[in-house]
C-alpha cells in the first residue's frame, strides 16, 4: 500500500476536478458517525450529494492505490474579533493592511537575521495584494483593521516587512506576512496572545490533537485535528492550490485570519488562514518561519534599560570616534554583562559586549551617520541612531 501522503501529493488534483471537491487529506475514516481509527485518503466537498445525483465521473472510488477513502462535507474553504483599538496591542486582536477589512494579529516573532520582533499575520490580511511584489502596494498596517475602525490614519502601528507571494499558477505552501511597528512600544510585549500568552514551542500536527486560538472574531476556541498533508483549493475570488495543509475542526470565523493554532500546552502547530462552515485550514508552522526566516517569540522578555547617553569622544589627528556607556536592565536596575552591541551603517561595523560593569566602548569610528544595537537573550533587542560629525 502507497503511503497516503504520496497518494495525495499524486492524486489531489484529479480529485479537485470532480464536483464539489474543495480538499485533500489525511484523516481517520468515520463509520455511522463515528471515527474508525483507520487512516484513509479523505475528500472533502463542499456539500456531500447522493450518488444518484452525481455523474459517474463524478464519484469518489471507494480506494486509491490501495487505500480507503471517505468523503466528508465541509463547505466552501475561504480566506476567514476582538476588534476595539488597543495601546499597546497584544496578539490575538483585529489587524489589517489599511486597505483590507481586518484579520488577526498571530503572534509575536523575531528575526532570524538582525533580531527585530515582529508581528505575524496572513498575507491576505497584512498586504494590499497578495500576489503583487511588495514595492508595488500599500504597506502601512493598522489596529484594529479598517473593518472594525475606519479612521485608519489614526491606527497605524507599523508596514508590511515580508511576505511569500500567493499565486494560482502552483503549489502554495503559506499565507504568510510579518508587519514591522513603528516603535516596539506599541506591542503588548507582556502579554504575548491574547487570554492565552506565549507559545512554549512548535510541534506537529497529529490527528486527534487537541488544539486552541485566540482570533478577532470567535475570541478563544478549542478544538482537534481532522486532517494532515492535505491538499486544499481556497477560493481567493479564484482558486489556489495550498499543499501540506493541516485541517481542524471548525474553530474559526470571517475575521480570525492570522490566528496561531496552538497545543493546549500552548506549542505552535499552525498559522490558520481559510476555513469553511465545517472546518478550519492552517498553514503548517515549520513552513510558515523557514519561509519567512523567522522565530516563535516563546517568552516575554524583559527590556533593556534606557541606556545611557552615547559619549562621543573626538581622537585627534585621525578625526575618529568612540562611542561608550553604560547598559543597566530597567527594573531592577542591575548593570547588564554580556550585552552585544553593534555598530551598523546598513551592514555590521564593528562589536562588542559589555562588561561585568554593563559598560562598552567601541572606537576607531569615522564620521556618519550610524545605528547602535543592543541585544541579549531574554531581552528585548533596542536600537537607537547615531550621528558622528
Amino acid at each position: 500500500m502507497d503511503n497516503i501522503k504520496e497518494i495525495i501529493n499524486r492524486k489531489a488534483d484529479k480529485l479537485a476536478k470532480l464536483k464539489n471537491v474543495t480538499a485533500v487529506y489525511e484523516g481517520l475514516k468515520v463509520r455511522d458517525g463515528v471515527k474508525t481509527g483507520e487512516r484513509c485518503v479523505v475528500v472533502g466537498v463542499t456539500k456531500k450529494l447522493p450518488k444518484s445525483k452525481l455523474s459517474k465521473g463524478d464519484l469518489i472510488p471507494q480506494e486509491i492505490s490501495g487505500v480507503k477513502t471517505d468523503v466528508v462535507e465541509i463547505g466552501e474553504i475561504v480566506p476567514q474579533s476582538t476588534t476595539s483599538r488597543h495601546r499597546p496591542f497584544p496578539c490575538g486582536v483585529s489587524i489589517g493592511n489599511i486597505k483590507i477589512t481586518a484579520g488577526t494579529a498571530g503572534c509575536f516573532v523575531r528575526d532570524v537575521a538582525t533580531g527585530s520582533i515582529y508581528v505575524l499575520s496572513n498575507a491576505h490580511v497584512l498586504c494590499e495584494h497578495i500576489d503583487a511584489d511588495i514595492s508595488k502596494q500599500e504597506t502601512r498596517i493598522c489596529q484594529p483593521g479598517r473593518y472594525d475602525d475606519n479612521n485608519v490614519n489614526n491606527n497605524i502601528v507599523g508596514n508590511l516587512k515580508r511576505f511569500m507571494q500567493i499565486e494560482d499558477t502552483r503549489e502554495n505552501k503559506i499565507d504568510a506576512a510579518v508587519m514591522e511597528p513603528l516603535s516596539e512600544n506599541l506591542l503588548d510585549l507582556e502579554t504575548g496572545i491574547l487570554g492565552i500568552g506565549y507559545p512554549t514551542g512548535i510541534t506537529s500536527a497529529e490527528l486527534n490533537m487537541k488544539v486552541m486560538k485566540s482570533g478577532r472574531t470567535s475570541n478563544i476556541t478549542h478544538g482537534t485535528v481532522i486532517g494532515i498533508n492535505a491538499s486544499v483549493y481556497v477560493n481567493y475570488g479564484y482558486k489556489v492550490k495550498f499543499v501540506d495543509q493541516i485541517l481542524f475542526s471548525n474553530i474559526s470565523d470571517g475575521g480570525d485570519s492570522g490566528s496561531l493554532i496552538l497545543t493546549e500546552d500552548r506549542k505552535a502547530v499552525a498559522l490558520l488562514f481559510a476555513g469553511s462552515s465545517n472546518v478550519t485550514v492552517g498553514n503548517r508552522i515549520q513552513n510558515v518561519l523557514r519561509t519567512l526566516d523567522i522565530e516563535l517569540i516563546t517568552k516575554h522578555e524583559e527590556p533593556i534599560d534606557e541606556f545611557t547617553k552615547v559619549i562621543n569622544v573626538e581622537l585627534e589627528p585621525e578625526g575618529e570616534w568612540t562611542i561608550k556607556g553604560t547598559v543597566t536592565n530597567k527594573k531592577s536596575g542591575v548593570a547588564v554583562d554580556g550585552a552585544e552591541v553593534g555598530l551598523y551603517q546598513g551592514d555590521l561595523i564593528s562589536s562588542t559586549r559589555t562588561d561585568s560593569s554593563g559598560k562598552y566602548e567601541i572606537s576607531g569610528i569615522k564620521s556618519g551617520e550610524y545605528s547602535l544595537k543592543f541585544s541579549k537573550e531574554g531581552y528585548r533587542t533596542k536600537e537607537i541612531d547615531v550621528s558622528l560629525e
